[in-house]
């Protein structure tokens, strides 16, 4: 199963080189085309209001990746309408993949769309979370290995210190401080350790002092920046502009 899995990734690998070099050279166009193409393999998203449960598919996974880096190229084509459309139905359906996620964050801040940065790792934060909790009643009863919960827990820990750094990078202090803490307890070092200045979860409480201490300076998140200020003008733009 493990190499049926890692010849998938390579596959998709292979597929989606393309729309990161077009990216990277500033073709937004041609990462356009590359994405519609690869999207007409995979299966349609789910009806809005059809909440699905667990781990999603790895096919779902792939087509949300896609999705995501479809609506970075719209961003950078300065299609900001149709970006922001797609972006909500993809936010709809919860992602918790770190790669969609990521993809997305880097089209939230110039569609003008903090609120949802931030809520898009909450949920999968929570989502994450509850499918961890599953997974250990499994364990108890031999249906899940210790290996998977641990996997899973890491997850859940690396998806919690992303929501804080949204929070962060919005300034979002009072969510930030709680959502610190949350972590704090959740992954605290063994009693008798907690003073381990090596113990790896002991940053989560540095982290929610920093967070308490802005929020005494800056109780109130900055005004979001004009979309226009974010998204760079194209060659012949920058070309009249220089002469």
């Amino acid at each position: 199963m493990s190499q049926q899995n890692a010849r998938a990734a390579a596959v998709e690998e292979r597929q989606l080189k393309p729309i990161y070099e077009a990216l990277d050279t500033g073709n937004a166009k041609s990462a356009l085309t590359h994405c519609n193409k690869l999207l007409k393999k995979y299966p349609p998203p789910p009806a809005p209001g059809v909440v699905t449960t667990g781990p999603p598919h790895p096919s779902t996974t792939a087509r949300q990746i896609v999705t995501a880096l479809k609506i970075l190229s719209l961003v950078r084509g300065a299609k900001l309408d149709e970006a922001s459309v797609l972006c909500t139905t993809l936010l709809a359906e919860t992602p918790t993949d770190e790669t969609v996620l990521s993809t997305l964050s880097h089209s939230l801040k110039p569609l003008d769309r903090p609120k949802d940065l931030v809520n898009m790792w909450v949920s999968a934060w929570t989502r994450a979370a509850k499918d961890a909790e599953d997974l250990k009643k499994k364990a108890k009863t031999a249906k899940a290995s210790d290996a998977d919960v641990a996997a899973k827990m890491q997850l859940v820990e690396e998806l919690g210190a992303q929501s804080f750094m949204a929070m962060v990078k919005t300034g979002h202090w009072v969510m930030a401080q709680s959502t610190a803490f949350k972590l704090y307890r959740a992954f605290a070092p063994p009693k008798g350790q907690e003073v381990d200045a090596g113990y790896p979860a002991l940053r989560y409480l540095y982290w929610s002092v920093m967070s308490a201490i802005m929020q005494s300076e800056y109780p109130n998140p900055p005004p979001p920046v004009p979309v226009l200020v974010m998204i760079p003008p194209p060659e012949s733009v920058r070309e009249y502009e220089a002469n």
